[in-house]
């Protein structure tokens, strides 16, 4: 039983460096083991692939919102230059495929283009 345990514990251990880095319930089914027996007898371990996905999803949002920011001045500045207004609706038609369009983030990246640009309605 104990070096079953210690086997476990190393395979989880070691899924703290894949990437993606698996959720504790996927792991979990991959390995044959309940949530409940992973918080039982590798608490530690548990908490630590939790965290480096929390960490992962993180950085992964800022890079993103950062790009969206990059990409909405871009298009603004180009429409602005051709003597177009930098409309939310025109910026979204211009963005490259697989950004960000959730009106949230796309407004306030338009908002801060906007500004940045000197730009006012």
């Amino acid at each position: 039983m104990r070096k079953y345990r210690s086997d476990l514990k190393r395979a989880a251990k070691a899924a703290i460096n894949e990437t993606p880095i698996p959720s504790v319930r996927d792991l979990c089914k991959r390995l044959g083991v309940t949530v409940w027996f992973m918080g039982k007898y590798f608490p530690s371990v548990r908490h630590m692939i939790a965290e480096k996905r929390r960490r992962v999803a993180t950085e992964s949002t800022k890079h993103r919102r950062e790009k969206l920011l990059q990409d909405t001045y871009h298009i603004a500045a180009e429409l602005q230059r051709r003597g177009e207004y930098p409309s939310m609706n025109r910026i979204r038609e211009e963005l490259p495929e697989g950004s960000c369009t959730e009106w949230k983030a796309l407004s306030l990246a338009t908002y801060a283009a906007r500004q940045a640009l000197r730009i006012s309605r």
